[in-house]
């Protein structure tokens, strides 16, 4: 943390009541001999000069004439922060579906590698028991879940 003496302090006050000074000394505005049109802040001992009144510009969020177009501006702001936020969801959106998919793909090619591995299919009945499927039921089978993988995944 930086520390100030009493003496910074005034130099810091000092030179902001100067500049308050200065932005608050009047403009003045003469002719000189040549019939051309000067504007200073100090008049000329010459010639005679006279004040002229100078309007501070107006800031965007003031109210002036500005008003508007800050309206428009941060209108326009808001507005395309919504869209961003709106393509960041629907970007992540689509990974999620992409991820879910591609898990997917990834469960039924593991299924359909184990399907490839064994040569006898069963199914429980209501009983519990088990009851094999013919070489023809676990072929079906098997094609089946080819089509699926191939429709889902497409490969």
């Amino acid at each position: 943390m930086i520390r100030f003496g009493i003496g910074a302090k005034f130099v810091t006050v000092a030179l902001a009541w100067a500049c308050l000074a200065s932005a608050s000394a009047g403009v003045y505005k003469w002719t000189d001999a040549d019939g051309r049109v000067h504007f200073g802040d100090r008049p000329p001992t010459s010639v005679e000069a006279e004040p002229v009144a100078v309007v501070p510009p107006t800031s965007l969020g003031s109210g002036g004439a500005g008003s508007g177009a800050s309206e428009r501006l941060r209108s326009m702001a808001d507005r395309l922060e919504q869209e961003r936020l709106a393509r960041e969801q629907s970007l992540a959106e689509q990974s999620r579906i992409e991820m879910q998919a591609q898990q997917s793909c990834q469960k039924l090619a593991a299924r359909l590698r184990h399907m490839d591995s064994i040569s006898t299919f069963y199914r429980l009945n209501a009983q519990g028991e088990r009851e094999f499927l013919s070489d023809a039921e676990g072929d079906a089978l098997r094609e089946r879940m080819r089509k699926r993988y191939s429709d889902q995944c497409g490969a």
